[in-house]
């Protein structure tokens, strides 16, 4: 059995500044406030880079430690690396609302022209959405995800119902995203509190001549300064009078990013077609000619048990790129389709 993994000897804050370009000195102040690092904020694949990267390192202080069968001499990860660890990447806009049930990741099965489910707006929310052995009530992701429930199934109420839900409009998503931001970061800022009072308390048991009241909480550390340029970031940085709204416009800017993504996306699936083709004319031999198209290509390698993967994954990169290209046609344009799922 592993040994837990004990709070830092020393109190400190789990935020020491701001890194991230794309925030206003203002936006990066105020979201310190509410103890949220802004480098923390990014797309759900960055998001969920940077806790893995956490929980890499726990997991190597942890060993070290069951090794050593003492922390004597071992320096833990700070505490911002130990709350990252604990934390899941927590979608600002819910994936549910944008797709048809069951799609997630897939982009055939979007309802609102663009959206990627990498791409999404995250920021780390601790614990887990939900499982039994943890009440989504005990998280801060599990009370985020229980808000989502409740919006959703509020305009459902309009609209249809949780089994056979109707439309999101965008103004209500939008609506409502605002809305729970706000409450994130309240529900996020005293999480951060409680457990920086618990650490600081255990700090005290562990070195009792430290005086937990007056430890120091690094905020005064904290030097969130805007570019240089704000011009050389793309987009401009995020601005905002209030936590929230920075937040909220965060999550904005990360959207309009998502088209760009969109545009590489579908270059990947090309090249993904591409590829399979090359691959099944190679295994054809003589009974492919070189002037073969996909079409033909995706036949052949049909009739061919040997290469019944191929032909899946090349339908598949066929089917993807399609539906990139069609979206992509009325992305920006009054066909877009832009109304949801409340699910």
């Amino acid at each position: 059995m592993a040994t837990p993994t004990p709070p830092p000897h020393t109190p400190v804050a789990y935020v020491k500044g701001g890194g991230s370009g794309n925030f206003s000195k203002k936006c990066k102040e105020l979201l310190v406030g509410c103890n949220l690092d802004p480098d923390w904020c990014g797309s759900y694949s960055e998001v969920r880079e940077k806790i893995k990267s956490a929980q890499e390192k726990m997991a190597e202080y942890d060993k070290a430690v069951a090794e050593a069968q003492s922390t004597q001499g071992i320096t833990p990860p700070d505490a911002a690396t130990q709350y990252l660890a604990n934390c899941d990447a927590g979608h600002l806009v819910r994936d549910s609302n944008f797709r048809e049930s069951g799609g997630r990741g897939d982009i055939c099965a979007n309802l609102v022209d663009g959206f990627l489910t990498s791409s999404a707006p995250c920021v780390p929310m601790e614990g887990p959405a939900g499982h039994k052995w943890c009440p989504q009530s005990h998280s801060v992701h599990g009370r985020y995800t229980i808000d989502e429930n409740n919006d959703a199934a509020g305009r459902a109420t309009d609209s249809g119902n949780r089994q056979n839900p109707g439309p999101y409009e965008a103004s209500e998503r939008e609506a409502d995203e605002a809305a729970r931001c706000d409450k994130f970061l309240d529900d996020h800022k005293k999480t951060m509190e409680d457990n920086e009072r618990d650490n600081q308390l255990a700090a005290q048991a562990d070195q009792p001549d430290v005086d937990a009241s007056q430890a120091h909480d690094g905020r005064d550390e904290i030097e969130a300064t805007v570019p240089k340029d704000p011009d050389d970031v793309d987009g401009g940085a995020v601005e905002g009078d209030s936590a929230g709204e920075c937040l909220n416009n965060f999550k904005k800017k990360q959207l309009e990013q998502m088209e760009a993504d969109f545009d590489a996306k579908e270059d990947e699936y090309k090249a993904q077609s591409d590829l399979y083709e090359k691959q099944i004319k190679a295994r054809a031999g003589d009974e492919l000619a070189d002037n073969a198209t996909k079409a033909e290509c995706l036949e052949y390698a049909k009739n061919k048990p040997e290469l019944g993967w191929h032909a899946t994954r090349l339908e598949n990169a066929e089917n993807n790129s399609k539906c990139c290209q069609d979206q992509k046609s009325r992305m920006g344009s009054s066909s877009a389709r832009t109304t949801g799922r409340a699910a």
